[in-house]
């Protein structure tokens, strides 16, 4: 479980994938003359009035970059210091040295200094589609090429974190033609491995009492009670820890389990991997990867277990930033104290006067209120326009703080939002002493609460639940129809490092 969004949500940043480029394998063309193709976002940079081409794929630090481009394609150019009469030279990605300069690396006049002329270059920067923002020349294909070489055949780590750029090495674009065709390979989703990371869930909840989600839902999320866990039947789950026993049921699907006291599989579930303090008892036709258990192991008929883990996998397989133990469990819940002390201290824009709340527009700002009831079949509406700051990807978050003491919403209340363009984010944090969400109702946001956060008969669609109390959920990360939530359609509500 990852509570490392509870350390940057101060920041108030929303997070959005809105074009990057996800897919593991990305075709694109990379223009000896840039401005004459139609290769995609194409970029100057200030110094030189050089360009770049914007790939639009993000890397973290570490991850592999592969790209690849057959030695057989080539582009035309035609240096700036030239023989008069000479035709067009052809190059591939690999460059060439010119028949009169071949003993030297490009100059201060190419787009990449010291390394190869006329060659497939690269580096990372810390802006989506401007590279004069700054960053970092790719770790170099092979030796002596210098840093920034790509050429045909690249196979380097990430040396930053950040977006990829590809270019044409020249020092005059004018008289150049044609295009390379570059394939780039991006990481896949990893194997999670025996006891992985909660990454891969788009949604988490944390809770310093228990958590229980209903049966026949949806918990697109990672969950971490400080108490028990109780999944009910037929619904999935990402990975659970819980300080005290955790209960799956009937044909219910979940990824890992941490658990301070016994664990219950119940007939027909799948689990990946099962660390428990005390008994794990496999339901009939359950199956289950590899276990560790404190204490008996009792396997129902037709159950099915890989093997052993560890006596202390929760302790050394484990991501730093996983809720695994007591401790990453109790580091978590102060994590939460730290977040809502921020948030409450933050200077309100609007102050409510009112303790009812009907259908309304709620513009971007700090919003402050007592105790605030919804009223039943209402549709609250945050509305973008006014306060807004400048996202990653060339529109604005705009970003709603709602202080609230507590917060009761009755049935069947709505929470869209209005006004957002495509390229726009939005916030949406609900920081309140307790919370209590009526029935059918589809609550939006993240949501911090000193206490109980009680949804037993609502859905969280989009965003976090953090609680120093319990949690109880119809579900998480899912519409009402049961239907997994498109959160980054419109907007992203969850807005951390899920």
């Amino acid at each position: 479980m990852k509570n490392k969004v509870l350390k940057i949500c101060l920041t108030g940043l929303a997070l959005s994938v809105a074009g990057l480029v996800n897919a593991e394998t990305t075709v694109l063309k990379v223009y000896a003359n840039p401005l004459d193709g139609d290769g995609g976002a194409v970029v100057k940079v200030a110094t030189g009035n050089l360009p770049f081409v914007s790939t639009g794929i993000q890397f973290e630090k570490g991850e592999l970059i592969t790209i690849q481009v057959d030695t057989t394609d080539t582009v035309n150019y035609k240096p700036l210091i030239d023989v008069p009469g000479q035709p067009h030279y052809t190059v591939n990605p690999n460059g060439v040295v010119h028949p009169y300069l071949d003993l030297r690396r490009s100059s201060a006049d190419y787009l990449v200094q010291g390394t190869v002329r006329y060659s497939l270059v690269g580096f990372i920067g810390s802006h989506p589609t401007d590279p004069s923002e700054g960053g970092m020349l790719v770790t170099e294909a092979s030796d002596n090429k210098r840093a920034g070489f790509v050429g045909s055949n690249y196979e380097q780590t990430a040396n930053a974190s950040g977006y990829l750029y590809l270019a044409f090495n020249d020092d005059n674009y004018r008289d150049n033609s044609d295009y390379w065709t570059v394939t780039i390979t991006t990481p896949g989703e990893p194997d999670p491995g025996p006891l992985a990371s909660c990454d891969a869930s788009p949604r988490e909840a944390i809770a310093g009492g228990y958590i229980s989600v209903a049966a026949s839902s949806s918990a697109n999320a990672c969950l971490a009670a400080k108490d028990y866990v109780t999944i009910g039947a037929h619904t999935k789950a990402y990975d659970i820890y819980a300080g005290a026993a955790v209960t799956i049921g009937a044909h219910a699907p979940v990824d890992n389990i941490f658990s301070g006291a016994a664990t219950t599989v119940g007939a027909h579930a799948t689990t990946k991997n099962i660390h428990a303090g005390a008994a794990i008892t496999l339901g009939a036709h359950s199956d289950v990867d590899n276990i560790y258990a404190g204490a008996a192991t009792t396997v129902g008929a037709g159950a099915y277990s890989d093997g052993s883990l560890a006596a202390d996998a929760n302790i050394t397989s484990t991501v730093p930033e996983d809720i695994h133990n007591a401790a990453s469990m109790s580091a978590a819940l102060l994590q939460i104290d730290v977040v809502r002390a921020a948030l409450t201290a933050e200077a309100p824009n609007f102050i409510r006067a009112t303790t009812t709340m009907g259908t309304e527009y709620l513009s971007p700002g700090v919003h402050q209120a007592g105790a605030v009831n919804v009223t039943a079949s209402s549709t609250i509406t945050f509305e973008a326009g006014g306060l807004g700051t400048p996202n990653d990807i060339g529109g604005t978050n705009y970003r709603w703080v709602m202080n609230f003491g507590t917060l009761t919403v009755g049935a069947s209340t709505n929470f869209v939002t209005a006004g957002l363009g495509p390229k726009d984010t939005a916030t949406i944090i609900w920081n309140v002493k307790t919370a209590t969400i009526g029935a059918s109702t589809s609550f939006r946001g993240t949501a911090f609460a000193d206490g109980p956060f009680t949804a037993a008969t609502a859905v969280v669609t989009c965003g976090n639940i953090y609680a120093t109390g319990l949690i109880s959920l119809r579900g998480i990360g899912v519409e009402l129809d049961g239907t997994t939530a498109m959160c980054d359609s419109d907007a992203v509500f969850g807005y951390l490092d899920f």
